[in-house]
């Protein structure tokens, strides 16, 4: 473009730090080149540009403090990568030639330009950007904190409908996100920046014996209007029509165009018994704990819904979900829970082979306990399919791609489970993991130190983060780190630990990490993967080969 060379960049000072950019034209306006230059950049000099994803295309979006701060460090290397670079050679020889133009013919040039631009503009760039909602915790207006589990169910599934509802133009963020902001005293315009969204649905509900009232309002981030708000009265067995209601009106609101069909799959009767539904969102709420008491009252839960009610396929997903955290856990071993876990969603899906909850489970089932990586994503890719706003499947299907070595594509797809999430710790965590198995190791550790900041008390990232500096021989921090870790911080004596590390080193942290597993084992169900792995760190092959045979 003519000029390009001559601009100034930008700064923090001179441009507003909130503003997104929601293209490739319009970030490359931001920086005032190209929009093939700041495409190259992103890919030589990490451009920090996020996407969204949506079908088989995607949308990309970039914040403009994120831009200045990148252009600030990079600075020295985009001179060189300018001064090097044939192609800008190239085009600064024909800028040279332009000047030599008389003033006439260059504004005959400018003018076409114009014309075409204006009369035959290019493809709106935006046309495929997403409304992002954010659906608050319903308040729990009942004066009783055991109906807890009710608000929060609400809320969950309300979630769930809407992200169903037109994918490829609303993107709703996941619950433990949303959840993060339960009885908070942030305005919407602070809850809107941190989530990166576009609306705020704020809610109540009030339940009373056999009837519930729902209230409903929903807000604009930008100018924090009031859109529209509504108040619904219903029999408990109604509530799934309130949930079809709030999605239309919201559709609305934001100006989504349903087609016929996503009209007519939206407003298909889900008939399902009351209690099983009640005793459905309990399930979840005690599954949402992710504690080993949690998940033995969610399967109890789900297991009496499905009693309630043989027909309903969300409850067996639910019962399937418990089963397959028990095995990762070490609750009990993968060859007692994943086959139950497999029936559950099989079983779901032949009551309901369109819910994509339950294709991710049997992909999850496939991957860990079949080992068959191929045939499981075919259920991730279906799940995300059906619904591309559900975090599970991308999340699940990481760790798919990354078993089959396609880390680039593991990387990407987990960070678009932390775009539908971004407050989820054990997603953010998990990134951590497929940077670490992609061996992009400084990335990695810097995901976990994100993480960190994130939840300071989630001590599943410790764990990883010891394991990356380990790696680069930063034993010192990777025992800071392993303290905060599970088996090694709050679960046992820190004492021996210490003083193991200060005699023999990080193997000796090892070898005490191993007396503390003994210990434990006497109680309760421990992995020998577990086991494995300090054996291995400890350089002792063999005696980690026999756990991993024990563990196959």
């Amino acid at each position: 473009m003519a000029g390009e060379g001559t601009q100034t960049r930008p700064t923090i000072q001179d441009r507003p730090p909130n503003d997104r950019l929601d293209s490739w034209k319009e970030i490359a306006a931001y920086l005032k080149r190209e929009v093939r230059t700041v495409q190259r950049w992103e890919k030589s000099l990490g451009l920090p540009v996020r996407r969204l994803a949506h079908g088989k295309q995607g949308t990309v979006f970039a914040h403009k403090a994120d831009l200045n701060a990148w252009w600030q460090e990079s600075q020295s290397k985009l001179d060189v990568e300018e001064n090097d670079d044939p192609r800008r050679a190239s085009t600064l020889n024909v800028r040279r030639s332009v000047v030599a133009l008389s003033t006439a013919a260059l504004l005959v040039v400018l003018a076409s330009v114009a014309y075409l631009r204006y009369f035959h503009p290019p493809a709106n760039p935006t046309a495929h950007n997403r409304v992002i909602l954010a659906v608050m915790p319903f308040q729990n207006m009942s004066n009783d904190p055991a109906q807890e589990y009710f608000s929060d169910g609400l809320t969950e599934e309300t979630i769930t409908d809407l992200g169903q509802l037109s994918p490829e133009h609303l993107g709703v963020i996941a619950r433990t996100s949303t959840m993060a902001y339960k009885h908070t005293t942030k305005t919407v315009s602070q809850i809107g920046h941190e989530l990166d969204v576009d609306y705020i649905l704020e809610g109540s509900v009030r339940r009373e014996g056999g009837e519930a009232r729902v209230s409903a309002q929903l807000i604009r981030v930008s100018d924090q209007t009031h859109l529209w708000a509504e108040n619904y009265e219903r029999e408990l067995h109604d509530l799934l029509q309130i949930e079809n209601e709030l999605g239309k009106a919201i559709a609305r609101q934001v100006q989504i165009n349903l087609t016929q069909q996503q009209e007519t799959d939206f407003s298909k009767a889900r008939i399902v018994n009351p209690e099983a539904y009640d005793l459905y969102l309990k399930g979840r709420f005690y599954w949402n704990q992710r504690t080993q008491a949690g998940f033995w009252m969610a399967i109890e839960s789900f297991k009496q819904a499905i009693e309630k009610d043989p027909n309903y396929a969300p409850a067996y997903v639910g019962l399937a979900d418990c089963y397959i955290l028990l095995g990762p856990n070490d609750i009990l071993p993968a060859k007692q829970v994943y086959p139950l876990a497999k029936t559950a969603t099989l079983k779901a899906l032949q009551l309901d082979d369109a819910l994509a909850e339950a294709h991710a489970s049997l992909g999850f089932v496939m991957l860990l306990y079949d080992w068959n990586p191929t045939q499981a994503e075919k259920e991730f890719r279906r799940a995300i399919e059906l619904d591309p706003n559900y975090p599970t499947a991308h999340h699940w299907y990481a760790y798919d791609l990354a078993a089959m070595k396609r880390s680039d594509e593991a990387v990407a797809e987990i960070r678009r489970a932390v775009m539908l999430d971004p407050l989820s710790s054990i997603i953010n965590a998990d990134e951590c993991q497929i940077l670490f198995f992609a061996r992009r190791t400084n990335e990695a550790i810097a995901q976990c130190q994100k993480t960190v900041g994130l939840d300071p008390e989630f001590n599943q990232v410790y764990w990883y983060l010891g394991l990356l500096y380990e790696q680069k021989g930063m034993f010192d921090q990777a025992f800071d780190a392993f303290l905060k870790a599970p088996l090694s911080g709050s679960d046992s004596p820190q004492g021996p630990i210490r003083t193991a590390y200060r005699v023999s080193g990080i193997k000796g942290y090892w070898r005490q990490r191993l007396a503390v597993l003994d210990q434990q084992a006497k109680v309760q169900y421990v992995s020998p993967y577990t086991f494995a792995v300090s054996y291995a760190l400890m350089g002792e092959k063999d005696r980690a080969l026999e756990n991993l045979d024990r563990a196959l």
